[in-house]
């Protein structure tokens, strides 16, 4: 998702000129990890509750992903669309780890 973030704001930059070719592949990696997400949470029952918390708030920011990736391919002219995409990978990437790091504690 960090790369898909660089790759997104690279593009929304360049007016679509950079990354297109990269992003199309770099959605599809994300795609595969957020499966993955899905995956491990339906199948792991051994979890603290409180990282278990902050995958759930992590996989409801990812519900806004598709709707991210349209507003940003349709407006690729838009300077403060750029800023809205990158907050919004950086919010949800922060709420992924910050789960992360509970279960590390």
């Amino acid at each position: 998702m960090q790369k898909e973030r660089g790759m997104s704001a690279g593009f929304l930059s360049s007016k679509g000129k950079a990354f297109a070719n990269e992003l199309v592949n770099q959605r599809k990696l994300t795609d595969e990890k957020h499966k993955n997400l899905l995956d491990f949470i339906k199948n792991t029952t051994d979890v603290n509750e409180l990282y278990l918390g902050y995958l759930k708030n992590g996989i409801e920011e990812l519900q806004k992903l598709s709707t991210t990736r349209k507003n940003a391919d349709e407006s690729i002219n838009s300077t403060p669309l750029t800023g809205q995409t990158v907050n919004y990978y950086t919010n949800t990437i922060d709420v992924l780890l910050g789960g992360s790091l509970i279960q590390l504690n």
